[in-house]
């Protein structure tokens, strides 16, 4: 269903345009609440009155956007990014960065309004234009300046971390070998008192050899005095 709208619908469009809705939506909202009439009527004469009313109006929300655009027209916006030394950007500026930089300025849009192909990403001057009325369009400069990189940063982050890392790794490399060289000197040191241990024992069993001989020697002698 073509219905003309009687008031700004960002949504659909402005005073005066000729716009295809839904019949539901149009018999159901949009002409109980005043925001459009049919395109068509049985009375014409009924039409042609409502077009009157509508073309004055909208000649008179014309003149008004037109004075907006004077004063919309020598604005700049500036916005900063993060962006990093390979040209990364940290974020982004999208149409709603610019409606709320432009409520902030005292002027109120919606985003359908904001013509932006696709967010702004990089440092540099951009045209961004605004359609403020069905005849009446300008353009606003957006500023973006670039912050200070926060990739090196970053990567000081992981050069840390790295650092970290290494002297971590040498730490535990390092109590390894030391308790491998320990456990050497355990098993060394376990090892003499085993070889010590030995030799004294073969040495008292020499001894005792010794001795047994000395008595049975003694014996002998007896007997053979007697």
């Amino acid at each position: 269903m073509e219905v003309i709208l009687t008031e700004d619908y960002i949504s659909l469009g402005f005073v005066g345009d000729k716009v295809k809705v839904r019949s539901g939506y149009a018999r159901n909202y949009l002409i109980p609440r005043g925001l459009a009439v049919p395109a068509t009527s049985r009375d014409a004469k009924q039409l042609r009155h409502q077009l009157g009313i509508i073309n004055a109006k909208k000649l008179k929300l014309k003149k008004a956007a037109e004075e907006i655009a004077s004063r919309v027209q020598g604005l700049i916006l500036e916005f900063t990014l993060k962006i990093g030394e390979r040209g990364k950007s940290y974020g982004s500026i999208t149409t709603k960065e610019i409606e709320l930089a432009l409520r902030e300025k005292g002027y109120s849009f919606e985003r359908k309004q904001i013509k932006l192909n696709e967010p702004i990403k990089g440092a540099g001057e951009y045209e961004v234009d605004l359609k403020i009325h069905a005849e009446v369009s300008t353009r606003l400069l957006v500023r973006v300046i670039s912050e200070k990189p926060v990739v090196a940063d970053s990567e000081k982050e992981s050069e840390t971390k790295v650092v970290r890392g290494a002297k971590t790794k040498a730490r535990k490399t390092s109590s390894v070998r030391s308790k491998e060289d320990n456990s050497d000197l355990t098993e060394s040191d376990a090892g003499e008192s085993m070889g010590e241990a030995k030799t004294t024992k073969s040495k008292k069993e020499a001894k005792s050899r010794s001795n047994t001989g000395r008595a049975k020697g003694a014996v002998a002698s007896d007997k053979d005095d007697v």
